[in-house]
């Protein structure tokens, strides 16, 4: 399709099966793009910073999987139902998958995050603290991330195979280090305690002093 004289190219065929190596690195990069502004600009609050804290590798495969199982979806619907009407319709494509994304985002909140004891499962308790600390904001947020994947899926397809095997693997190279980088939160915390503690030596060599010199003086 064009757009303003730019080609999209088409990702939407489910029987290009070819395809499904470029979504799964644009979901990939968006992803470590994310963890990026997480870690060094507190994007998505200090509950995102926990979720990639307490599982690591498996906090990014359990983002990156769910956004491609909704291609996955998007993908056949659009096959069988939109292409022979419309053809490659990227506009189309998108909504199609931002609406597959917001009834999952629904679904799943009521049926497996609200009704689930607090205790029982570790990943949907972090998902509890999340959607309390932020509310819906996470549906707008999670179709930025499907608009962002889709575009990248797509930048991917364009590219020659050697610029897309050197991007994608420097995005793989790069996450495991921006993942281990420090929490924001944490270093706020360690800078404040130790800012006290100073502050609490400080007090406790002013006093010292202070009965030193009236020993002083009384002598």
């Amino acid at each position: 399709m064009e757009f303003d004289n730019i080609e999209f190219p088409d990702i939407s065929n489910f029987n290009e099966v070819s395809d499904l190596l470029y979504i799964f690195f644009g979901i990939l990069t968006v992803d470590v793009v994310v963890l990026f502004l997480a870690r060094y600009y507190k994007v998505g609050g200090r509950f995102l910073n926990e979720w990639y804290d307490q599982y690591n590798v498996l906090a990014v495969l359990a983002d990156v999987m769910i956004i491609f199982i909704g291609f996955l979806i998007a993908r056949y619907i659009y096959t069988q139902i939109f292409f022979n009407k419309f053809e490659w319709n990227v506009v189309y494509f998108l909504l199609l998958l931002i609406i597959i994304q917001v009834l999952h985002d629904i679904f799943f909140y009521f049926c497996a995050i609200k009704p689930m004891p607090v205790g029982q499962n570790e990943m949907i308790d972090t998902f509890k603290r999340y959607t309390n600390d932020l509310g819906g904001i996470i549906i707008g947020g999670d179709a930025l991330l499907i608009i962002g994947s889709a575009m990248m899926a797509m930048l991917y397809k364009y590219m020659p195979t050697h610029a897309f095997v050197s991007a994608s693997s420097i995005i793989m190279y790069a996450m495991p280090y921006i993942l281990f980088t420090r929490n924001p939160y944490n270093v706020e915390e360690t800078k404040k305690s130790k800012k006290t503690d100073m502050q609490s030596d400080k007090d406790k060599s002013e006093s010292i002093n202070m009965k030193r010199f009236f020993n002083v003086e009384n002598a």
